[in-house]
């Protein structure tokens, strides 16, 4: 129940910050007869920065409000298993996931070490090439998406290896 009640202020300061939220309609942030970089910042600058933190500012309330609702919905599957004991059947599901729990656990953590080095080979061989392997975290997700046969191969060809 903690993070369900957690989301209480979460969501409530994610809707505050944005209904806060009022774009103006344009920023001027350069001007038209400079030659070269603009060494002062004028107020629209100014103004469209602190636009852009604003919404930085929304997106980071609806990330963790996003990650609570997330943890709040396993709990709430774990409370339904649990609530499930009492019948023999469903006692059943409950009972085998509690007994190949250890087992799951040493295999995911197998998973992540192998895709952990498959991740780091493909960000070194395809990552100035691919836009999927650019990064590290990028690599894994291109990874899942592969493992769960999402991924198209045809990106990928030999001359990216050859370069």
């Amino acid at each position: 129940y903690a993070f369900q009640v957690a989301l209480i202020p979460l969501w409530a300061r994610a809707n505050l910050r944005a209904n806060k939220f009022r774009p103006r309609g344009s920023y001027v942030v350069h001007d038209e007869f400079a030659e070269g970089r603009i060494v002062e910042a004028g107020v629209d600058t100014h103004r469209a920065q602190k636009l852009i933190d604003e919404l930085v500012g929304i997106k980071s309330a609806l990330d963790e409000y996003e990650f609570f609702a997330t943890l709040s919905i396993i709990a709430l599957a774990m409370q339904c298993l649990k609530s499930l004991r009492f019948h023999p059947t469903f006692g059943l599901i409950s009972t085998t996931i509690v007994n190949m729990s250890s087992k799951v656990l040493f295999w995911c953590i197998l998973l992540v070490i192998v895709l952990g080095c498959y991740a780091i080979l493909g960000s070194l061989l395809f990552g100035h090439e691919n836009g999927d392997y650019a990064t590290f975290s990028t690599s894994v997700v291109t990874l899942l998406a592969a493992l769960s046969g999402m991924y198209d191969y045809t990106t990928l060809s030999l001359d990216d290896l050859s370069a």
